[in-house]
């Protein structure tokens, strides 16, 4: 299948299967949203790829690596911690609407979406919200 094909392919995949996210949210969310929704298509985009018979591991890895450093840097007020289980949350369900003929696709997914989860668990302790 040709790039272009497969790039359409994952958009039209995205717009089916985007949850609402609701029109009353503040600016702020909006950022977290849309910087999730950004490194959410980054890797649909990667498990077409993989689909298509590419190696992605390095790139999945760096994207993740990206999108944990972009939520927790984040400085609009949102929580970090809140933004990449956002971010792992949105993966999984992702993967869980990916179409048995794309199993390298949910493949991809699920890793990020485990990265993700890793990362998570590594972020320092919280007490009352405020970072050690």
């Amino acid at each position: 299948m040709p790039r272009q094909t497969k790039e359409l392919q994952m958009n039209q995949f995205a717009a089916r299967n985007q949850p609402a996210m609701g029109w009353l949210m503040s600016s702020t969310q909006n950022c977290a949203v849309a910087v999730i929704e950004n490194y959410l298509k980054q890797i649909q985009a990667l498990g077409v790829r993989a689909d298509g018979g590419e190696k992605v591991l390095e790139e999945v890895i760096t994207s993740v690596g990206s999108a944990t450093t972009h939520l927790t840097g984040l400085r609009d007020g949102t929580d970090p911690e809140a933004n990449l289980r956002h971010y792992e949350g949105q993966l999984r369900f992702a993967a869980d609407h990916l179409f048995e003929r794309q199993p390298h696709a949910r493949t991809v997914v699920l890793f990020a979406a485990e990265l993700a989860k890793r990362k998570l668990a590594a972020l320092p302790a919280r007490a009352n919200g405020v970072a050690h």
